[in-house]
């Protein structure tokens, strides 16, 4: 489950679409993509699927990183809450534009 230094392994989707975790720390994880032709949709917006996969990836990201060795799985025993997308979350974004998704409890 994780990778070099602690940091999770992404999933082969996350790394298909260029996903990287960029900072990782207890409570923490931010995770990047860089836009590319194959993120958008037909109105040549990154695609809302793209922006879901990221935030999952980051939630899932910030849940590993408090959890013991003893945990394997994200889920668990523990309860995730529900990220809330009223602040902007999902933005407009075009070719080259890097969509940073940061998660951190609370």
């Amino acid at each position: 489950m994780s990778g070099e230094g602690g940091v999770p392994r992404l999933t082969n989707l996350a790394e298909s679409m260029g996903m990287e975790i960029t900072e990782f720390g207890e409570g923490l994880c931010v995770v990047e993509l860089t836009v590319g032709q194959m993120h958008l949709n037909l109105g040549g917006i990154a695609h809302g699927g793209v922006h879901a996969t990221l935030l999952d990836t980051a939630m899932g990201g910030t849940l590993i990183s408090m959890m013991s060795k003893e945990e394997w799985s994200a889920s668990n025993g523990r309860h995730a809450r529900i990220i809330d997308f009223r602040g902007g979350v999902v933005r407009h974004s075009t070719t080259g534009h890097i969509l940073p998704e940061r998660c951190t409890p609370g």
